[in-house]
């Protein structure tokens, strides 16, 4: 067992100390989903996506930059009545019923994504290391970057559960050798 330890260890080390741009390309079998949306669009289009299993909705502005994200969290936080915190939607007109989980489906649904989604979601640049952002995900207190280029503009999320999936995948074609 000691012998099998060591062994995802260093494949573990492997995936970590790969460029995020190459985790991307090696594993992209193995991320979340996730769709680019606009701030300007209407709320009532993302269940759509939603349905479709998209896990992350990137929200970008006009100039394709990175400004937001929802999750399927944020949409049950939302319309299952859990309080958020106080700076998820700050600065929206409906910030205090969004937050508090008081708005109805059908006023929800005619809101743009700008009033819904939550500010800059942590993020980290392309050519950083997956150890890189394993540590920012640790510090930040999340389970998701929201992976940018060198402009912000989105071009795919890790998360931790891609991280062991990419390390399992690697231990499990060694076992196969």
């Amino acid at each position: 067992m000691k012998e099998k330890l060591e062994e995802f260890s260093q494949i573990l080390g492997q995936v970590l100390a790969m460029r995020i741009s190459e985790f991307l390309a090696r594993y992209g079998d193995l991320l979340p989903m996730f769709e680019i949306i606009y701030e300007d669009q209407l709320v009532a289009e993302l269940f759509d996506l939603l349905v479709k299993g998209k896990d992350y909705l990137i929200v970008v502005n006009g100039k394709h930059r990175l400004v937001g994200v929802i999750t399927y969290l944020d949409i049950l936080s939302i319309l299952g009545g859990r309080s958020m915190p106080e700076t998820a939607f700050a600065g929206t007109t409906h910030t205090a019923m969004i937050r508090r989980g008081r708005i109805s489906g059908s006023v929800l649904s005619k809101l743009k994504i700008s009033l819904v989604h939550k500010r800059i979601p942590p993020h980290i640049t392309c050519d950083h290391t997956v150890q890189d952002a394993y540590n920012l995900m640790e510090t930040s207190g999340t389970s998701f970057l929201v992976v940018v280029d060198r402009e912000d503009k989105p071009i795919g999320v890790i998360t931790l559960h891609s991280i062991f999936r990419a390390t399992m995948k690697q231990y499990r074609e060694l076992l196969q050798k």
